[in-house]
Order: structure tokens, then sequence, then C-alpha cells
């Protein structure tokens, strides 16, 4: 039995030593042999012992039901404790109990088993065991009455537990596996008491214990110090807190530092309290060595976790760390590394809406201000730094659609964010917007109400959304916003700055596609103010002088200065730097600019295919900015260039393959409307100007078929690709040469006119809208020369509607700017009709500009105007607005006014002959030939420097001036209007005829009522004694003014009634007789009329601008007989809207009286009695004079003045077209013309009331024509 005993142990030992399953089946089968067969043997109680420890190794094997055998034979052995220490027994047993309660402690019951292991433990106890033995005992029950009071929070167990533990854990040596465990247990347990008794004592003595504790262990054979650290971190994090005493935080980052030192791999919470603790203190001292500690420490939590998952915190934790970092220390790579860890947050999977939302926010303004600081340090291009952002844009803008439930505000910041980026990346040709989805940005960013600068950033990019919608015709190109942007504080020494170059930029964009060229000019002054204030060799001064050039180009071309727009590109082509050191943009516009002049001078197909080789690849080019598909456009120049050069040297193989790749290049133009709508009509006239020189039947039909695609685009007249639309296709009929091909020339050329007067309509003021009618006078020409050689090939009896179209061709070209004026009301009501109330008002208002400086106002007026009128035209009263004369209409309005004849004259400068082309009442069109009505072979260009030398400047010959008149008058017969008498003279053959005359071009300035010519050899005969002569700017404006009823016969008005006539007398005081005109006409005609001027005692009023604009804009007021104005006229040769009377205390200017065409008096008669008041200057066809601006401010007739007229002579010259207007009231035509044969009459008789004026004025000289002549009549 002993020897089974002792070869039990033995192999319990060898087993304990080297760990053999079979020596521990041995000594488990000897010892139970022995225990079992022990008897009474004094050392049962050790093999019993032996017995229980064995079967305790078999459980570290996975033997789970041997802890109950081990249990037993261990209680039997501490029962027996012969023979053996029973302190070790006790604390093996109290082990064993522990394990036993272990394998319950997720169990319901775990309460009972507690409670079992607690009286377990306690059964153990020993009083009189050795120190160590007691500590270790007391340890065990210390342990469970810690961790029922955790269970079950009963007090007793707390203090049990404290009282147990304390002694227990200094006692026990450090090298005992337990004292670690069980300062846990003890510095947890002070804490809990101290919450529940509320004594800071306690946190105090937890802390100190741990302390204590960890200093005495040895952490590379107790790896509890990490646990004994960190429970030491949140005893101090706790203190901290509650005392705000900085030295517990640096304890805690001392702790936490050394529990990282001994931690044997990298631990994710630890690290991540660490990086806290330090981030926290970087902020608070601003010390950036702990915050890039913190960040360092939080990168290392991130690597450290299991679960990739779960690194979103930690890379959060980092990315704020070197947040604060960059905000102190302005360091790059701090941003760099922000914008990284931020990117680790996001793709680990960030657990909240809202987290995802700041992530993606804060990642995205972190690249920008980086690659903005990488720009400018030279180390990236600029497009490749942003080509980098465009994923991190695009993932921004998912997460705001997959996050509808985040943060309102959040959502709102992060949108302003995404809209922001989304436009510079399109600037830079990196994305291509969608502007539905920027809308939906922009108003999601202002969901959120934003602080005063983010909503100014906001306004500026609606204004930036407005350019890419205006791409497609849509909006106000941004201005509006813009504009408001402008009104917001500064916010920055740069906000003003930048917001004026983006106006003047968008104003350029605006106007090159519109055809606005006040907004050319505004742009040109913006971007001139901007370059100045801009230092020239840096990319900003050098882009504004390019804006600037390309401002100049535009304008320059809208002049139609050929010579001015080539020299234009050449220096706008010097100004883009070359070869690498160009963008790709640079370098496309550079090709653009320069590739013109290159093919005038005739550059090979070499030199071409070098350049087109330079330039840049679509790659380069993706994307597009305001939509435009560079890439293609890029083909398309390069086409372009080939088949140029190609039909310039190439062979007709070469021809032929340039020509397809022409084609083809062009059909891929797609994108926004304006690129492939501008190509289009680019390619139709190249096309055309090749086919003249080199039949192709592929490029024909391409070119039939681009021409009518690029007409289909266009809905309305008001776009600018109208006109040369229309005419592309006029052109391709023309060159079929057939009869109905010709007729449809016709009718697209005159659709193509229609577009001229739309962008008349654009125009802000007369005198811009007087430019857009000369952009377009060429077409004018072609027009008219189409019509007229096709009536005159016609057979007799085919000629009448090709001649009607000739009428609507020259009309087309005649008073452009005062039919739109006049047109004022009807567009008026249009907008009505359209459902815009508001903007019609505010057109009949007129455009205000409350701008300090007027080039940074919107002037969008008129835009939303044409716009409103251009929908939907078909549908609407809008559609007849602007319409085109028709030989009908005139008809009517000869039979409505009594007149025979509407006629126009028109001059040549060519081998070709002058003609005229006559309307007559009765509805017949005649081509009048007039060989001799030669413009180079005239006496025209004398006269015109004698009258400027005299009318215009001051020291002129006035003799010279008086003999070039009389040479032109005779010229003047000679040269037509003796013809034109006699073919007229059948139209009345009782009475002299009456013609409506419409000179073209120069000879406006001919007074072809005083042509003459010699009757009986001596005596002269002017055709005002063989014809009644009305002037006429244009047939639209004088039928409009013909179909008018007159003021006297419409109101009965009598001319003695009060009010119904206004007398305008030397307002100026140094007119003595234009004042004793004015006098004596109220006293004998009109003696109730309102008078204004000298002499003072009969005036109501001095005479001013505004008392003249008051009387005549009075809508309500009854309708006028007379308005009679002796004063000064002034014209102004360069700027005709400015034309003025000198009125008493300022001018009254011809664009005065055209703002008042929508409401006005009605006025039957108008006479200027002053000097150039039916002068054009040198806009003849305009025909914009002061005497044509009073009927477009309602008059019906108007009597004006074609050179500076004798002020005596004039007045009774007046007097007695008054005389013989009440004689003849209602036809002041006939009235004056009988008032100029009275100057001829030698045997004339004076009126009594003439008298005075009589001896004014030698009566022998009245019948010099420079005293009688110079007055015209225009109107009905």
């Amino acid at each position: 039995m002993a020897d089974r005993a002792h070869r039990g142990i033995w192999h319990l030992e060898s087993y304990e030593i080297g760990l053999d399953s079979a020596d521990l089946e041995t000594a488990i089968e000897d010892l139970t042999f022995a225990t079992e067969h022990a008897g009474d043997h004094p050392d049962r109680a050790f093999w019993c012992y032996c017995r229980a420890l064995a079967h305790a190794y078999r459980i570290d094997g996975g033997w789970r039901d041997e802890l109950p055998v081990a249990i037993e034979w261990c209680e039997r052995a501490f029962a027996d404790a012969r023979g053996i220490d029973r302190g070790s027994v006790a604390v093996f047993l109290g082990e064993l109990y522990w394990a036993r309660y272990v394998e319950h402690r997720e169990e319901p019951e775990v309460a009972h088993h507690l409670d079992a292991l607690i009286d377990a433990v306690a059964a153990v106890q020993l009083d009189d065991a050795e120190p160590l033995v007691t500590a270790n005992l007391r340890m065990m029950l210390g342990t469970g009455h810690a961790e029922r009071h955790q269970r079950s929070g009963r007090r007793a167990d707390l203090d049990a537990a404290i009282a147990l533990l304390a002694p227990s854990v200094d006692e026990l040596p450090a090298d005992v596996a337990e004292v670690a465990a069980g300062a846990l247990l003890l510095s947890w347990a002070y804490h809990a008491r101290g919450q529940e008794d509320g004594d800071p004592g306690d946190l105090d003595l937890a802390i100190t214990l741990v302390e204590r504790t960890a200093a005495r262990l040895d952490p590379a054979t107790e790896p509890r110090v990490v646990n004994l650290r960190w429970a030491q971190y949140l005893f101090l994090t706790e203190r901290l807190e509650r005392d705000d005493d900085h030295l517990d935080r640096d304890e805690a980052i001392r702790c936490l530092r050394h529990a990282a030192e001994i931690s044997p791999e990298p631990d994710a919470d630890l690290a991540m309290a660490l990086a806290e603790l330090l981030g926290d203190r970087g902020e608070l001292y601003l010390d950036t060595d702990d915050l890039a500690s913190a960040a360092v420490w939080a990168g290392v939590a991130a690597n450290a976790e299991t679960d990739p998952a779960d690194g979103w915190y930690p890379r959060l934790s980092q990315a704020n760390a070197y947040l604060t970092r960059w905000v102190q220390l302005q360091d790059v790579d701090d941003l760099a590394r922000l914008a990284d860890a931020l990117t680790g947050a996001i793709e680990a999977g960030l657990p909240d809406a809202d987290l995802r939302l700041i992530a993606h926010r804060d990642r995205l303004k972190a690249r920008y201000d980086l690659d903005q600081r990488r720009v400018a340090a030279g180390e990236v291009a600029e497009h490749d730094a942003a080509a980098t952002r465009v994923p991190l844009a695009v993932a921004a803008d998912g997460i705001l659609r997959d996050e509808p439930d985040g943060a309102g505000e959040l959502r709102s910041d992060l949108a302003a964010v995404v809209l922001t980026h989304q436009l510079v990346l399109a600037a830079d040709d990196l994305l291509s917007p969608d502007i539905a989805r920027l809308r939906e940005l922009l108003t999601l960013a202002r969901s959120h109400p934003p602080d005063p600068h983010r909503t100014q950033l906001l306004a500026i990019v609606e204004g930036a959304i407005g350019a890419y919608e205006a791409d497609d015709g849509a909006g106000d190109y941004g201005l509006t916003s813009i504009a408001e942007a402008m009104a917001m504080p500064e916010f920055d020494t740069s906000t003003t700055g930048d917001l004026r170059q983006m106006m003047s930029v968008t104003k350029l964009l605006r106007g090159s596609r519109t055809g606005d060229i006040r907004d050319l000019d505004s742009a040109m002054s913006g971007l001139y103010r901007a370059r100045r204030d801009t230092a020239e060799d840096q990319p900003p001064g050098r882009q504004l002088e390019l804006f600037q050039t390309l401002a100049a180009i535009t304008r320059t071309g809208i002049d139609g200065d050929k010579a001015q727009l080539e020299s234009g590109m050449d220096l706008a082509a010097a100004l883009l730097p070359a070869g690498d050191a160009a963008n790709p943009m640079e370098r496309m516009l550079g090709t653009a600019l320069r590739l013109p002049r290159m093919l005038r001078e005739g550059a090979g197909t070499v030199e071409i295919t070098a350049i087109v080789d330079a330039l840049p690849s679509s790659a380069a080019l993706s994307g597009g900015l305001f939509g435009y598909h560079l890439s293609q456009a890029v083909r398309a120049m390069a086409a372009t260039a080939s088949v140029t050069a190609a039909y310039n040297h190439g062979s007709p193989a070469e021809r032929a393959a340039a020509s397809a790749a022409f084609v083809h290049a062009v059909d891929a133009v797609s994108g926004g409307k304006s690129l492939r709508g501008n190509i289009l009509v680019i390619a139709v006239n190249l096309a055309l100007d090749l086919l003249d020189r080199h039949p192709d039947p592929v490029l024909d039909e391409a070119a039939r078929r681009w021409a009518a695609e690029s007409v289909a685009r266009c809905a309305h007249p008001s776009d600018q690709s109208w006109a040369p639309a229309w005419f592309n296709l006029a052109r391709l009929h023309r060159r079929s040469g057939g009869r109905d091909d010709l007729a449809r020339g016709r009718a697209h050329a005159l659709s193509a006119l229609r577009g001229r007067t739309w962008q008349i309509v654009l125009q802000y003021d007369a005198d811009y809208g007087l430019e857009a009618a000369r952009r377009r006078a060429g077409d004018v020409r072609l027009a008219v020369q189409w019509c007229r050689a096709d009536a005159e090939a016609a057979a007799p009896a085919d000629r009448q509607p090709i001649l009607a179209d000739l009428v609507q061709a020259l009309d087309a070209g005649r008073g452009m700017v005062l039919g739109v004026a006049a047109s004022a009301g009807a567009v008026h009501d249009a907008l009505v009709a359209r459902g815009e109330p508001a903007l019609a008002a505010q057109w009949l208002a007129g455009e205000r500009f409350d701008h300090s400086d007027p080039q940074f106002d919107v002037a969008d007026l008129r835009h939303r105007v044409v716009t409103a009128l251009a929908r939907d035209v078909g549908a609407s009263p809008e559609a007849e607005l602007f319409a085109a004369v028709t030989v009908d209409e005139i008809h009517a309005a000869l039979a409505a006014a009594d007149r025979d004849a509407l006629v126009y004259l028109v001059g040549s400068d060519t081998a070709e002959a002058g003609y005229a082309v006559v309307v007559t009442a009765g509805g017949r069109i005649d081509l009048l030939a007039l060989p001799s009505l030669r413009l180079d072979d005239s006496p025209l260009g004398w006269y015109l420097h004698t009258y400027r030398g005299v009318q215009v400047l001051t020291g002129g010959d006035i003799d010279a001036w008086r003999w070039s008149l009389s040479q032109l008058s005779s010229w003047a017969w000679q040269a037509g209007m003796g013809q034109l008498v006699d073919h007229c003279r059948t139209l009345a053959p009782d009475r002299p005829p009456r013609l409506v005359l419409i000179p073209i071009g120069a000879l406006s300035v001919v007074p072809w009522h005083a042509a003459w010519r010699l009757v009986d050899g001596a005596e002269r005969r002017y055709a005002v004694q063989d014809a009644t002569v009305t002037y006429a700017a244009s047939a639209r404006t004088w039928c409009d003014s013909a179909g008018r009823p007159p003021a006297d016969e419409a109101e009965t008005v009598s001319a003695g009634q009060a009010g119904s006539a206004l007398i305008i007398a030397d307002p100026t005081g140094d007119l003595l007789s234009a004042a004793d005109e004015a006098d004596a006409i109220r006293r004998s005609f009109y003696p109730e009329a309102t008078y204004l001027g000298r002499p003072v005692s009969a005036a109501t009023g001095a005479g001013t601008p505004d008392e003249v604009l008051a009387w005549l804009a009075a809508p309500d007021a009854p309708p006028a007989a007379v308005l009679h104005a002796a004063c000064h006229g002034i014209v102004e040769p360069d700027r005709p809207s400015q034309s003025h009377l000198r009125l008493a205390g300022g001018p009254l200017r011809a664009d005065d009286l055209i703002r008042l065409a929508a409401a006005h008096r009605r006025i039957g008669t108008v006479v200027l009695a002053a000097c150039t008041t039916n002068v054009a200057g040198e806009e003849y066809d305009e025909a914009l004079t002061l005497s044509t601006a009073f009927l477009v401010a309602g008059a019906g007739s108007v009597v004006g003045s074609l050179w500076a007229v004798p002020s005596a002579s004039t007045g009774l010259l007046m007097y007695m077209l008054h005389h013989f207007l009440r004689e003849g009231p209602g036809d002041p035509g006939e009235a004056l013309r009988r008032a100029q044969l009275w100057m001829l009459d030698p045997r004339r008789r004076v009126p009594d009331g003439a008298a005075d004026l009589l001896r004014q004025v030698n009566p022998d000289r009245l019948a010099e024509p420079y005293r009688w002549a110079g007055f015209t009549h225009l109107g009905r």
C-alpha cells in the first residue's frame, strides 16, 4: 500500500516535470489504490492531497468531471490534516472551490453557487496558519465578497471585501500571482465605496493602491501591471473630471504610456485612451507635440483593432489631432495627414450618418486646401491636383443621396462643400455638371440658415450655376446672384475684386452669346480695372489680359471691322503661352486664334498638320466647361484647318479625304446648344466657301444637312444664331439656281433678317441698338441684291412677288431702332398676354441701375423680356411682334393717308445702276432703273464734306456749302427725282403726286423735294412744285404712324382749346427771332396753347426738359393738335440718340423721347423750328433723328430740318406752315409744301399776323433753297 502510494507520488512528480499523461494516469491509479486502502495510515492525509492534486491536473486536460473528485479528496486531506501542511491544503481547496464556482458563473442559479463558494472558502480560513497562507485565504474570501457585491450590491459584502483584501494585497509578496488581481479588486472596491458614501478619499485610496502595487510588481513576470495602469488611468481621469487638476491628466498619461510600453502587443483601447488624453492636453495648452503624439497613438489604436470596422473612431481622433495642429502650425504635412486619416475613417465604415457627413465634408475641404498650397508651391499642376479630388466629390455627393436622415445642418454644410467642388472641378474640365443636381445641392445648402459668409458664397455659386445653365439658353447667366453677392458685406479684401472679375467675365459670356453689346463694354471696362490692379507677371494678370482681349475681339466682331478683328486675334494669341507651358485649354485657344492668320497667309498642309498635331488630346480635355465636349471641338477645329489647307494646296484626292474627315468631325460634335450650334454655322460657312471653289457632293449634302439642323436649333429669332443659320440655308438654296430654290433662298434670307430686329430689342439703349443694326447691314445688302437680281431676271408676270420680297428686304435695313421703340406698347401687351404683368410693368418703366458703378449692374431686363416673348410664340400675340412690313399694309396705309406711292430710292456705288422701288396705292410695285443714281459719281461726297464743316464744325465755308447744296439738288433731279416724278404723274393725273420717300443710305441727306432743273433755259423748277414729298425712316414706321387716327379728327379737339397745343419759344434766351416766331404763331393760331419760354410775360414755364416731358408723357390727357418748338437743335453725328433740343436748364434728347413710346399723349403735328432736327448723323439707314423720335413719342406728323436753318426766314416759313395747316387741317405735308411754295412765289401775299416777321428778312431772298428746303415732313 505504502509502496503504491510512494510510486504514485513519484509518477505525479514525474508528470509535473515532463507532463507525460501516462505518468498522470499511473499516479492516479496508484494513489487511488493507496487512499482507498490507507486505513488509519499516518500519511493518509498527504496521499489524499496528492490524489486531489492528480485529479486537478486531469481537469487541466479537459476532464471537467474530475473537479468534484479533486474537491472530495482535498476536503478529506484538509479534514484529516495529519502529517501535512494544512495551510497549503486550505489554499488548494479554496482554489478548487473557485474553480467549481467559475463553472456555474453564467448559470441562472449563480447567486446560490456564489453563496456556496463564500461559505466554503470561509470554512477553510485558518487562524493559526502562516501569514502568507492567511493572506491567500483572505484574498480568496475577499474576492468572493467583492463579486457578490458586484452582483447584489450588498454593502456588507463590500465592507467584507475591503476588510479582507486590504491587508492581503500588501502582505503577499510581489511574486504571488494573486497580488495584481487582488489589488485590482480592492481598488474597485474602494471606488465603489467612495461612490456609495460620497467620500472622495476612497478614490484617492484606489489610486494610491494601484500605483503602489504596480510599482512593486515586475511587468516582465506580471502582465496584469497593464491592467493596474489601466485602472489607475480610469481613476485619475475620474478625479480629473471632478477636481480639474491638470496633474491628474499628466499622471494618467504617464500611466498609459507605461502600460503601452510594457504591453506585449499594441492594445487598441489603451492606445486610443492615450491618444484622447494627449489630444485634450494638446488642445488645452496648444502643445503641438502632444497633438502629434495623439495622432500617432490614434493610428496605433486603429492598426491594433482586430476588426477593421472598429478603426473608424481612432481615425477620426487622429484626424482631429491633425486638424488642430494644422490650425496652429499651418503645416501642409498635417493637412495631408488629416485628409488621409479621414479617408481611413470613411473606409473603416463610420457607424453613424452624421459622422459620415462630417468626415466627407472635412475631407473635401482638407484636400482642397492642401491642393491649393501644393499648387502654389509648384509641387503639382493645378489640373492634376484637382483630378485627384474628383472621386472624393463624387463619393461625398453619394453620401448626401444615401443619408437623407442625417442632421439637417450637416447635410446643408456638406451640400455647400460638394456644390462648390463640383463647380470648381467642372471649371477645370474634370466633371460634367448636372445642372438639376447642382440646383438640388444649392437648395439643400440653403435649407439650414447659414452664416453671412456662406450666404455670399452660395450666391456666388448660384451665379456659376447660372452660367452653366445659359449654355442651353436658360437663366440669366447667374448675374443676378453675382450682383446679390456683391451687395453683401465683404469678408476679406479680395472678395469684391473677385466678384467684379466674375461679373465681368460672365458679362463677356452673356454678351458674346446673346449679342448684348453693353455687356461686352461692361466686361471690357471691368476686366481693364481688374487687370490694372493685378501684377502683369502673375497668372491672374495674364488671364485677365486674355479675357480683356477676347472681349475686344468679340466687340470688334460686332462692329464688323475685319482688320481690327484680325489684329485682336493676333494679340490674344501672343498672350497665350506656347508648347508645354500652356495648359490644354490655352493650347486649344491659342491654336484657334493662330489658325486664321496661317490660313490667310496660305499655310500648306505640312504647316497646318504640325499645328493640328500640337492640339491637346481628347483625354486632356475630358469633361467640359459649360457642358462643352471640348475633345470633339478640337477634332472639328483640326478638321477645319486641314480641309482648308487641302483646298488651298492639295490634290483632288487630298481634298476628298480632308472633306470626308471634316464632315465626320462636325457630325461627331455634340454637347451644349452653344457649341454645336456655333460649329454648325461655322461649318456651313466654310463648306459654302469651299464648294464655290471645288464641287464636292459629299460636302454639299453635309452642308445642307447641317444648315437644316442649324435652323431647327434656333427656336426664335432672338437666338443670336438665327440670322447666320437662315442665311446659310438661303445661300445653299441659291447655289442650286432653280426658280423654286431662288424663291426659297429669298424667303430664308428674309427670315434671317427677322433676327436683326430681335438683336436690337436686346440692346440697352438706342446707341447700342444702332451698333447691333450695323452688325447685320451686310446681310441686308445681300438680301436686297438677291431680290433685285431675281426681279430683273424674272418675266414681267412673275415679278410682283419678287418685288414684294425686295420691299421687305429694303425695309429690314431701315429704322429698326425706331421700329423696336415704337413697339414698346405691343411688347407690354404681349408680356401681359404671356402671364408676365410684373415684367410688362418693368418694361414700361425702363431699366434702372442702382449700383454705384453701372458696369456691375445685372442689366437683364431686356434679356428677361426677350426670353419671355420667345416662349411658345406660336400661341401668343407676340408672334407678330416686329413682323416685316407687307405690301398689303403699305397699300392700306397709302390709302388711309391719301398718298399715291411709297418709294425706296437706292443708289449704287458699283457699276450697276441705282434704282427706285415704287409701291403704289393701287397695289402695283414698279422697279424703276435710275442709271444716274450713282454715289461714286455724284456731288454727294463734296456736299457731305462742306456740310460737316458748316453744320458740325465751326469756321466752315458757308458759301461753299450753299454752292454744293445747289449742285446736289440739281444732281438729285437728274439722277432720280425727275424720272420718279414723271413715273408717278400717272398715279394722280388731276394733281401733283403725293409721295412717301425712303432714301437709302447717304441719299437721306439729299433734299429731294428741292431737286431742280432749269425750265425755259433760266428759271429753276423744284420738285416741290410738282409733287408733295413726305419722308419716312421705313415703311414699317410710316405705316404705324399713318395708321394712327389724327388727334384733331379722333377727338375733335379745337386748335384754340386750352392744352391742345404746346409752344416752346426761345427757352435759352439767345434766339430773339425764334421768340418772335413762336409768339406770332401763338397769337394767330393757338391763343390758349401751353406756352413755355419767352417772352416770360406770356409763358407758363421756362421751357425745361422736365416741363416738356411732363406734357408729352400724359397718355390719359386729351390728344393735342400741335407742338411747336422754336429753339436750338443739336445733332450728334456719332451718337444720334443724344441729338437734342436745347431747352432751359438742359437738353431734351432723342432717347428721352424714345422712352415715351409706350405711354404718351397723342399729338397731331410736331413742328421743330430748329436746326438739324431731321439729321441722323452717320447712321443714315437707321434714320434716328429728333423728328423720328417725336414720331415714336406719339406724333402723327413731324416737320424737321436737314441743316442749320436761318432763324429769321425760318420764322416766316413756320408761320405760313401753321397758316396753311389752319386752312387745310389734317395734311401737314401739304401745308409744308404750300408754305415752301409761298417762299418761292415772288408775288406772295403776307398775312397780317406775319408782318412783323417779314420785316426781319429780305423778301427777295426767301426763295433761296437753304432758307426753305431744309424742312421736311415725316409721318401721316
